[in-house]
């Protein structure tokens, strides 16, 4: 519900609640511009990063899953293909 509420608040979105999914509300992450942080500071807030991390993951061939239950936590799945002869940096 969170998520939802700060997309409608940045006016990132203007669809009706019940219009989405659960995943579909979850996906409202990834949306450009997306924060839930009230106030920026140095590493947050801004509203980078999210979408440009799903971007990067699903041009290199891969995806970002997000599994989520209310009082128990989120885990993120980041998954990427193995290409023969390629090298990848992580920084």
């Amino acid at each position: 519900d969170l998520i939802y509420r700060k997309a409608i608040e940045k006016k990132l979105l203007d669809k009706n609640e019940d219009e989405l999914s659960e995943d579909e509300k979850i996906a409202l992450i990834f949306l450009p511009g997306f924060s839930s942080i009230d106030s920026d500071n140095e590493t947050s807030g801004r509203g980078v990063g999210m979408d440009i991390v799903k971007t990067s993951i699903e041009s290199a061939g891969g995806q970002v899953i997000i599994q989520t239950e209310l009082g128990k936590g989120t885990v993120f799945k980041l998954e990427l293909p193995i290409h023969t002869g390629c090298q990848y940096t992580l920084k």
